[in-house]
This record gives structure tokens, sequence and C-alpha cells, in this order.
């Protein structure tokens, strides 16, 4: 199973599925023997305030060339669904029951996240 978000797919085409795809791709070959089951490529998020200064200003360039501001484009029912759909799969592949399969909120980073 392989998640990944990032901004090029704020814009979800093809061509930018083909670009999200190709960041895994140091991945993949760092790890061939692993066969993910599944990838989930979804839209990320632009925090300005946690960028440094010089990274900040790379991004809004760079972002405001393909028309992204800052801003959480996450869409957390997309991404959950992926995640308990994935996580069927994997439990029924481990054999392990549906009711192991765990969803948690992570207060830390004061968001959602999916562990299955």
């Amino acid at each position: 199973m392989r998640f990944h978000t990032c901004l090029t797919m704020v814009k979800p085409t093809p061509e930018n599925r083909q670009k999200a795809l190709g960041f895994l791709a140091p991945l993949r070959e760092a790890v061939p023997e692993v066969t993910p089951v599944d990838t989930g490529l979804f839209a990320g998020t632009l925090d300005d305030d946690k960028l440094s200064f010089m990274v900040r200003m790379v991004m809004k360039i760079k972002m405001a060339s393909r028309g992204v501001s800052e801003g959480d484009y996450r869409n957390w029912k997309s991404i959950k669904t992926w995640a308990r759909n994935i996580g069927g799969t994997m439990s029924a592949k481990k054999g392990m029951p549906l009711e192991s399969r765990t969803l948690f909120q992570n207060r830390k980073f004061g968001d959602d996240r999916v562990m299955v």
C-alpha cells in the first residue's frame, strides 16, 4: 500500500496522476521486492507558516504558476474511503478479520490520520 499526498493532485488530471506516480519512482526503485496492493494519490496541503522564508518564496512562485494558492486540499472523505477499502483488501490477504482495522485521530498533528 502506498499513500501519497502532493499539490500536483489538486487538479487530478490523468497527466497529474502520472506525474504524482512518478514521484514514487525512487521508492519503487529502492525496494523492488515490494509490490503494493494499491496506491492512493491525494491532494495535499500548503501552509506558508510552516515553510522557511526562502522555501515559501519559491513555493509561492511555483504554485502561482499552477494556479494553486495556500490551503488544505486534502479530501478526508476520499482518503478514509480508500483506507477502508485497502484495509479490507489487506485484511483479506492476510486472513485477518476486518474488525482488526483501526481508524484513529491524531491530535498531535491536529488532523485525522488513517491507520490500517
